[in-house]
């Protein structure tokens, strides 16, 4: 009898998991390995959550030779390409209408990349990754020309071949897509002409378009470039052409003046990150010229090895962002008294992240008076670099999270190997959450 009632309760808590799956809600506080990982608790959860787990397609090669073609006999070369896409189109048929996310990597696909989207004709998001990967810009226009549905183009680590005219090869990227994120693309071609004869290109080299063309319907924006020696920096133009642009992730290295003047003109923006993780810096001759950006509520500056005489132009670019209630920067132990001013300047500030450039047992003194600050987050730090007797004067903090940057995680090495909790002492208000890649306390 105990048996039955007990799995009358556990049958009546699956069924509140899935009226809770069946809120839209939380598929956006879940990221798509969560909700696949949960969608194993049962039938109906797998079955209400079926449509978001097919909607994303990984796509390469050697996956479609291993599992299409040469399941038996081992054999990794492709004999057959037309063969290869009937088959990977009858695989996916009955789940096409699902795909709107395709992501593609090394290497080609033949006969051409554009054949194999063609069956998804829900497709609104396409990411180029890995750095092996390498594509025609004549075979990526023709998915951009041809696929009028996709909203979100990443281009990532991939390299970009032209058998075109360079003076008129160009990116045809679509005026309605909503995000756009082009990081550490390589040109062979351009670089080959450019080493050859650099007054044979034009501005902006493959993203000249960028100059012309409006984007009126363009969210979001990242661009990085892989080489300093050969950079097209269409950001400005990005910027100038894309007046409803909310998130703008950009190196520091591709700023100037100008940049900020655009920045300052897009009434939307609400949220930028900075990099500086080569080394290269933001290019101002004044940074008491930048104007106040009162829409920004979002800020991430990311940064290595700071000069002492670079410091305070640290402060004096957080100061022109009054309205912040987010802000993560890059710590370096020189740059604690510059960023104590700022933060008692960010009246509204809620949450703050420092990342460590990298793990030590110096002590971090944050003693201060706050009263804006609820999320505290420390990336690469040690629990006995921190004394918690300085939060006493925070008086709106509710959580401190200590956690492991990513390229630590990716070598499975588990947060209590650098944090450990074992024997610390912790003011009794706070108690502690020990997950694998990080702990967090918080006050009950």
């Amino acid at each position: 009898m105990k048996s039955s009632r007990l799995l009358i309760q556990q049958n009546k808590y699956i069924k509140d998991w899935v009226i809770i799956f069946k809120l839209d809600e939380i598929h956006s506080l879940l990221n798509y390995t969560e909700l696949r990982s949960l969608s194993l608790v049962c039938k109906s959860i797998y079955y209400k959550l079926r449509p978001f787990l097919l909607s994303q397609v990984y796509i390469s090669l050697p996956a479609l030779l291993k599992n299409l073609v040469n399941k038996e006999s081992g054999n990794t070369k492709l004999e057959d390409p037309d063969d290869l896409l009937n088959r990977f189109n009858t695989s996916v048929n009955y789940i096409s209408k699902y795909v709107e996310s395709v992501h593609i990597k090394q290497p080609p696909l033949f006969p051409d990349p554009y054949l194999y989207l063609t069956i998804f004709e829900n497709l609104k998001k396409l990411h180029f990754y890995q750095p092996r990967t390498k594509i025609n810009l004549t075979s990526i226009n023709l998915i951009l020309t041809t696929l009028p549905s996709i909203l979100e183009l990443t281009l990532e680590d991939i390299i970009i071949e032209s058998d075109q005219n360079l003076g008129t090869s160009e990116l045809l990227l679509p005026s309605t897509l909503s995000k756009l994120c082009i990081n550490n693309c390589r040109w062979p071609d351009y670089y080959r002409v450019f080493s050859q004869n650099s007054l044979y290109f034009p501005n902006l080299g493959p993203y000249s378009i960028a100059m012309t063309q409006k984007f009126s319907q363009l969210a979001i924006f990242e661009y990085s470039s892989p080489s300093s020696s050969l950079n097209f920096n269409p950001i400005n133009s990005f910027l100038e052409n894309s007046p409803k642009l909310e998130i703008l992730k950009i190196e520091a290295g591709h700023i100037n003046q100008q940049t900020f003047t655009l920045i300052d003109r897009l009434a939307y923006l609400k949220s930028i990150e900075f990099n500086s993780l080569d080394g290269s810096d933001i290019e101002v001759d004044d940074f008491y010229r930048i104007p106040s950006f009162l829409t920004i509520t979002g800020l991430s500056y990311k940064f290595i090895k700071k000069s002492l005489q670079t410091l305070p132009n640290i402060e004096l670019l957080l100061i022109h962002f009054p309205n912040l209630t987010s802000l993560s920067i890059s710590f370096e132990k020189p740059i604690l008294p510059y960023l104590k001013r700022v933060i008692k300047i960010l009246v509204k500030l809620e949450s703050l992240e420092l990342v460590n450039g990298c793990i030590e047992n110096r002590a971090l003194p944050l003693k201060l008076i706050n009263r804006s600050i609820i999320h505290l987050s420390l990336v690469n730090f040690k629990l006995n670099q921190l004394n918690f007797e300085d939060f006493d004067k925070w008086y709106a903090l509710k959580s401190i999270k200590f956690e492991l940057a990513s390229f630590i995680t990716k070598l499975g090495l588990p947060i209590g190997r650098i944090v450990n909790l074992n024997g610390f002492k912790v003011n009794e208000n706070w108690k502690a959450i020990d997950y694998r890649h990080c702990i967090r306390f918080y006050k009950e």
